[in-house]
């Protein structure tokens, strides 16, 4: 069948994984390059990712696409991953390592765990109380809080709970007893092994699912006409489509459609997200730390979250590439610049180099980093996606389907867009 008359805006992993099935159809990209959110960008001779990225897919089939098991450029990792509060390192998670913290801290955060997994309470309604109930008052409060303010830039009870599933650890209480009395074998983070290229980035891992990808890049949709079934792009050019595959962020689709119904521009303004300000530097030291991203509670520091790419590709070069992760919400307006300067103060402290140890530094600002899952956004979500279903319009994808999702889900879900559209046409001959 012929799919020429499918346009897909947004050649990221979802655009790949709805071209592969649909041949013919045309895919429009904004950027000067494929790949979408899993692009790396090569700076200084070293790849960096737009924020930290790894691959831990158990997904067999998936795999086989970006052709794991004949590649001999990417190794199997065992993840080493830190925190950092109030100037002491300790390991991650948090709750299955108290040994590590002072008495005076360790003692209330092991009482009131127990106490959370005594007492009996209603199933949580926000994150705030699921924590409480898994981890107890103390380790919500002084780690689970603070970190949530940094990252999220929202408050836990305004948070809902379905996205946690398969990211965030529900307790284990003869594990965290055991590790409030000493180290022991580290075998349940979420991310405890990944696989990651040695050249290239996590776009180096990805390339497989592009490299047959035909797209028009530097064409940015403004304008869609559905009486018209129509998409008008910057440069002037304009397409007419049967069906659209959108992965471009959910709010921005639904700006550009002509005479949206109000009940929909009016959900949309409900949705959140968060801003990335990814800040890029190299040290002029190897092996500057051990760790493959750690995570930062301290209000003080700007940082959320720490990767160093050097070590996810297992460089043994002489410097060291770092990328801070600092945080804004999508309201919030702040100055890149200024952010990477502070943000390399900060972390001489942390990481214990110099300012004459920089090499370079840089910042790198996606407008659109996570969905923020705020309480009753499923419903809110859902009733725009069925509505641009109904007008020929099929969401894929992170920002697409507005839902915090893998890599692995989001080029699936690519692909069952595709279904939709081959299922319809099905129907309709």
């Amino acid at each position: 069948m012929d799919y020429s008359s499918v346009v897909i805006l947004g050649g990221g992993l979802a655009g790949a994984g709805c071209a592969q099935q649909l041949p013919g159809a045309q895919i429009f990209e904004s950027k000067p390059y494929l790949g979408g959110h899993a692009y790396s960008h090569t700076w200084k001779g070293y790849h960096f990712d737009e924020g930290a990225h790894i691959c831990h897919s158990r997904d067999e089939a998936f795999l086989s696409s970006i052709e794991v098991p004949k590649r001999g450029d990417i190794h199997q990792v065992v993840s080493k991953t830190g925190n950092w509060d109030r100037g002491r390192w300790f390991s991650y998670p948090i709750q299955n390592n108290l040994y590590q913290l002072p008495a005076d801290e360790r003692i209330p955060a092991l009482s009131d765990f127990v106490r959370a997994q005594i007492e009996k309470k209603n199933p949580p309604e926000n994150y705030e109380q699921w924590c409480r109930a898994q981890y107890g008052d103390t380790l919500t409060d002084t780690y689970y809080k603070r970190y949530t303010d940094k990252y999220w830039r929202t408050t836990m009870a305004q948070m809902d709970i379905d996205w946690l599933s398969g990211r965030l650890l529900p307790s284990q209480v003869d594990r965290v007893i055991a590790g409030s009395v000493a180290s022991q074998e580290e075998n349940q983070p979420v991310f405890s092994k990944f696989i990651y290229p040695r050249q290239g980035g996590f776009m180096g891992l990805m390339q497989p699912l592009f490299n047959s990808i035909k797209a028009t890049l530097n064409e940015r949709a403004v304008s869609i006409d559905l009486k018209q079934r129509r998409v008008t792009f910057a440069s002037g050019r304009t397409e007419s489509f049967e069906q659209l595959v959108s992965t471009i962020p959910l709010p921005t689709l639904i700006n550009i459609i002509k005479d949206c119904p109000t009940h929909i521009k009016d959900a949309t303004a409900k949705l959140q997200w968060t801003q990335l300000i990814c800040v890029d530097f190299i040290i002029n030291r190897p092996a500057v730390t051990p760790y493959h991203w750690f995570y930062l509670y301290d209000t003080d520091i700007e940082t959320s979250r720490v990767s160093v790419p050097t070590n996810l590709s297992g460089s043994t070069g002489p410097h060291t590439a770092i990328q801070a992760e600092v945080f804004r919400n999508h309201n919030e307006t702040f100055n890149a610049d200024a952010i990477g300067e502070l943000t390399l103060k900060q972390l001489t402290k942390v990481l214990n180099y110099t300012a004459d140890e920089v090499i370079d530094a840089r910042t790198n600002v996606c407008n659109f980093s996570y969905v923020t899952p705020f309480l009753g956004h499923a419903a809110v979500t859902q009733g725009i996606l069925d509505w641009l279903e109904q007008q020929g319009i099929f969401p894929a994808g992170l920002h697409g389907r507005w839902k915090y999702v893998w890599s692995d889900a989001a080029y699936r879900s690519g692909e069952d867009a595709a279904q939709k559209i081959q299922s319809l046409r099905s129907s309709t001959k």
